[in-house]
């Protein structure tokens, strides 16, 4: 059953003219940190979509560096375009918004090295 739901949320998300990114970092009750990842998209008959994508579990600590390795395999896995990716919202970690380090900084570069020009919209969460 967790293939068929998987291959449905793939299915809405190679269809997306844009979409956004939200994330949510904590840790459970044996302190092991988990990394939420939503999406939110719209195809191109304007339905819009909004899924819990994956819960990534941590290991060790979670800096500005893990982060973004755990989204891009989070996105490479459901076939999402990063060109077509208008906006990340966050909470205002260190690890997620940090001007070097932190998650977004890293994504910029990541799509730069691309060819992906636009910049990264960050929003501030809106999970809460």
């Amino acid at each position: 059953m967790s293939v068929d739901v998987k291959k449905c949320l793939r299915d809405y998300c190679k269809n997306f003219q844009f979409f956004s990114i939200a994330l949510y970092e904590s840790t459970d009750t044996k302190d092991t940190p988990k990394l939420a990842v939503f999406v939110r998209g719209v195809n191109s008959a304007f339905d819009i979509v909004q899924k819990f994508v994956q819960l990534v579990p941590m290991k060790g600590t979670i800096t500005g560096a893990d982060i973004p390795q755990a989204l891009l395999k989070c996105t490479a896995d459901m076939k999402l375009d990063l060109s077509r990716r208008i906006c990340v919202t966050t909470n205002e970690q260190p690890a997620m918004v940090g001007e070097k380090k932190g998650l977004v900084a890293l994504l910029q570069r990541h799509m730069e090295v691309l060819g992906i020009k636009h910049k990264v919209r960050k929003m501030h969460c809106i999970i809460h």
